[in-house]
């Protein structure tokens, strides 16, 4: 059984003026997005339905390993494909359409749910292509829960973990900040900015 950190509570948010999110595996699932965008990609280019079955498989089964940087290079290699689709395919992932939706993470909505009861207000800042993120965020199911007043692209500025995106955020908000994220650009992103940081809890995802 992995070790979980103890979850947030209201006291301890209280100790911040300000709180800001991490977006992928903080606040959603990224794979519920790359998942269905890697099955759009198999249905616009596979011929059949098995070759549809193989695309999306490989697709799957590298991310899983890591082997993201080029993903879709390596597919169009693997099934023959003319490199010409390597721009409909990114064309593709930062535009895809999720059926119902982005889900809220178990502990996103546990941190949204105190926010919302404070009557309190927070902020997202996010690495990767803006278009794509905006993609997300704007598919993202908040139902009950409290939507960002500022939402900030660091590849806008310079990406996690330099902290100037975070300077956007302070200008605007000011005071002292937590962030909430996933990964050790996260840490070293909130370490750079001088803020303090939260490691969502893995295992709860």
């Amino acid at each position: 059984m992995k070790n979980c950190f103890i979850m947030l509570d209201a006291q301890f948010l209280e100790r911040f003026d300000q709180i800001i999110f991490d977006l992928d595996d903080t606040l959603i699932y990224e794979k519920d997005y790359l998942f269905a965008a890697y099955l759009n990609i198999a249905e616009t280019f596979g011929n059949c339905k098995e070759e549809v079955i193989n695309m999306y498989s490989y697709l799957r089964n590298n991310f899983v390993l890591g082997n993201r940087s080029r993903l879709f290079n390596d597919l169009i290699n693997e099934f023959g494909l003319p490199n010409s689709h390597l721009n409909i395919m990114i064309q593709l992932l930062r535009s895809v359409k999720i059926n119902g939706g982005l889900q809220i993470t178990v502990e996103g909505k546990q941190i949204l749910q105190i926010l919302k009861r404070k009557k309190r207000e927070y902020s997202i800042i996010t690495n990767g292509n803006p278009i794509q993120q905006a993609n997300k965020i704007n598919q993202i199911q908040w139902g009950e829960y409290p939507r960002p007043s500022l939402v900030v692209y660091a590849n806008e500025f310079e990406p996690k973990p330099s902290p100037k995106s975070f300077y956007m955020v302070q200008c605007n908000k000011g005071g002292k900040a937590l962030y909430i994220g996933d990964s050790e650009v996260d840490k070293d992103f909130a370490n750079n900015a001088g803020m303090g940081f939260y490691q969502i809890n893995s295992c709860m995802k």
